[in-house]
């Protein structure tokens, strides 16, 4: 479960809300790493850091 999240880069707003979703509903990170990003350039590095946290 995420339990917190931040985002410093440009447009970071287009896929912060993902972590957010998240966090207020409880998702479990393999759901979240399930899921398409509507901006897939941007949200990539915010996969990786959800990839890392399941390991």
């Amino acid at each position: 479960m995420l339990i917190g999240s931040w985002a410093v880069a440009p447009l970071a707003g287009e896929w912060i809300h993902q972590a957010a979703l998240a966090f207020r509903a409880a998702i479990p990170i393999d759901t979240v790493l399930d899921q398409v990003a509507q901006f897939p350039t941007y949200s990539e590095a915010y996969f990786q850091a959800l990839e890392a946290l399941s390991e």
